[in-house]
Formats: structure tokens, C-alpha cells, sequence
């Protein structure tokens, strides 16, 4: 979140328009396709069985929808808010996306493309909200949010939508990612430069996991490695989440601040910020094997777990990559 804020500085001192460039890759599957959307792309979630793309718009306080069929662009209905984060529960078909400057969290009908509820979060002690990451354990009917100063967990219910619990972290408290077959979670510290497990049933501490700098997004694969991005250091590090162990520390590129799992290659993808790439890791080798060059401040990468296809929301250019399919 401190990173985010940084960026948004940065962002003033930046050229306002780039042109991407095709990527350096020679197979048919990488090859680059840009879905126009307008306004500052910042967040993306991906309803795989429904074939649907949402796309968070801060400059436009809007939510769009890409129809992955037909790669038409709609607009979320009854959206008036300023989003930040977003999360898709795929078994309910619903997206929940965090609020900034109501502090609240807007609940999308993924059927419907229109907001269906709004799920009110407790003020702190600084007398708002102030979210961050946003995750959805769909399995367990959960839905997990992070406030950044207070340093709290946001436990709510997605049956239900009501607050179950409120657990007490570190100031700081930034992403979330929950591993599917344990229910563990995984919540990043951008002040800390640790990672805290926590366990689903108790919500109590497992372990404290010492990464690199100002950590932020984090995304698992299906043999149970945690990938964080650490946006300070350039670095991914990856947890062998059955020792709660850093087994391995990847270099990537300037500034990366999202990362996703494409299972269907056996490969991690690492939206570089700064460095306006995509870095391409092998979950075998767990080396960084291909560059996607001339993104636009990618702020987010998220990938369609039955196509395989991958993609990037860039800042700057009002676009949205899509790789491969």
C-alpha cells in the first residue's frame, strides 16, 4: 500500500502516454493483444466459467466488464464509487471490489453486471477505513479484507455478507492470498517486509515469514509455493508454503506490484510497475525464462485458470493486455 501511494507520486513525473510494443515472444500462445477500456485501469478480476473480465477505472470512479467471447467492453451498473482492490468469487460468481473513499465494498452480480449490495467495514481509530487487499476463499464462504494503518483483518462472510471477525495484525497489512486446498492465509506487511500465515479455523498466528523490501501482491501455485512480490527490492520470493520457508529469491523487474499463477504453462507472471514489463517465471526452474517489454505501469496481472489467457491492466495507456489464447 505504501508502494501504491509512491507510485501515484511518481506518476506525475512519468511520460502520460507510451506505446506498447510487442513482446519478445516467438510462440502464437505469448502473443500480445490490447482490449481498449479508457480512463486508469488499476485492478482486474477474472470469472473464469463465466468468461468475463471486470476492470477497476480510478480515473473514472467506474467498473467496466470485458466479454472475453466477443471482447466487447461494458459498464458495471450502479457503480458510483472510487475502487482499489478487487477479488472474484468464481462458485458464487461475484465480485467484490474495496472502496476508497467510502471505505465500504461493493458486491457485483457477475450474471447481472450490476452492483448487488455493499458490505459496510468498521471504522478504526483514524476514523476511516482505509482498505487494502481484498482475497475470497470461495471453498469456505469467506471473504478477506485488510485495513492498511490499523493493521486489521476483515473477516466476512459471502453467504451472508456480515462481519465474522476482526483480527488484530501489524500496521502495514497489505495483500492476501489463501491457499485453496488448506485455507491458510497469506497476508503481506509493506512496513514489516514479512509475510504472516495465518490459520482459517482459529485465525491465529502460524508463522512470520521474513521477505524482501515493501512487499505487496502475492500468488500461490498448485504445488503450494507463495510468490510476493517485493516492490522495493525488485525481487519475487517464494515460500515453500509447507515449511513456511523463502526457498528461493527472483530477480525481476523495476518495481513489481502484482503477480499471478498460470497454471496452464507451469509459469508465474510479475507485473513490473516502474520497469513497464511483465516478468515470466518458470515454477520448475524458478528462474525468470522471458520479458514482455513495453507495458504501460502494469498495476495488475490476472490470468483465466481454464484458458490459460493472461491479463494486464496498464495504467498509462487506458488498456488491457490480454496474453495468449
Amino acid at each position: 500500500m505504501i508502494f501504491m501511494k509512491k507510485l501515484f507520486v511518481l506518476l506525475g513525473i512519468v511520460a502520460l502516454l507510451q506505446s506498447p510494443i510487442q513482446a519478445n515472444a516467438a510462440a502464437v500462445v505469448n502473443v500480445i493483444n490490447n482490449i481498449s477500456v479508457g480512463g486508469m485501469p488499476i485492478a482486474l478480476g477474472v470469472d473464469a466459467g463465466a468468461r468475463k473480465v471486470f476492470v477497476a477505472d480510478v480515473s473514472g470512479n467506474k467498473i467496466q466488464v470485458i466479454n472475453e467471447k466477443t471482447r466487447k467492453v461494458g459498464r458495471v451498473l450502479g457503480y458510483e464509487s472510487m475502487p482499489l482492490g478487487m477479488a472474484v468469487d468464481e462458485l458464487k460468481h461475484e465480485v467484490y471490489v474495496t472502496n476508497q473513499v467510502s471505505n465500504d465494498i461493493s458486491v457485483i452480480n457477475v450474471a447481472s453486471n450490476s452492483v448487488s449490495s455493499t458490505i459496510s467495514v468498521p471504522d478504526t481509530s483514524r476514523g476511516t477505513s482505509d482498505l487494502a487487499g481484498v482475497a475470497v476463499d470461495s471453498t469456505r464462504g469467506r471473504v478477506y479484507v485488510t485495513n492498511f494503518p490499523d493493521g486489521k483483518l476483515f473477516v466476512f462472510a459471502t453467504k451472508t455478507k456480515a462481519l465474522l471477525n476482526t483480527v488484530n495484525l501489524a500496521i502495514g497489512v497489505n495483500a492476501i492470498a489463501v491457499a485453496p486446498s488448506t485455507g491458510r492465509i497469506f497476508v503481506s506487511n509493506g512496513l514489516s517486509g514479512r509475510v504472516s500465515v495465518l490459520d482459517p479455523t482459529k485465525l491465529e498466528s502460524l508463522a512470520t515469514i521474513k521477505v524482501g523490501a515493501e512487499p505487496n501482491a502475492i500468488a500461490m501455485d498448485a504445488a503450494g509455493m507463495v510468490y510476493v512480490t517485493n516492490s522495493a527490492s525488485n525481487t519475487v520470493s517464494v515460500i515453500d508454503s509447507s515449511k513456511n520457508k523463502v526457498v528461493s529469491t527472483i530477480k525481476v523487474g523495476l518495481g513489481p506490484i502484482a503477480v499471478a499463477n498460470r497454471s496452464k504453462t507451469g509459469e508465474v507472471y510479475v507485473a513490473n510497475f516502474l520497469g513497464n514489463s511483465i516478468s515470466v517465471i518458470s515454477t520448475s526452474t524458478m528462474k525468470v525464462v522471458r520479458t514482455f517489454k513495453g507495458a504501460s505501469h502494469a498495476r495488475d496481472i490476472e490470468v483465466n485458470g481454464l484458458t490459460g489467457v493472461a491479463y494486464v491492466a496498464n495504467m498509462n495507456s487506458s488498456d488491457i493486455w490480454s496474453i495468449g489464447g
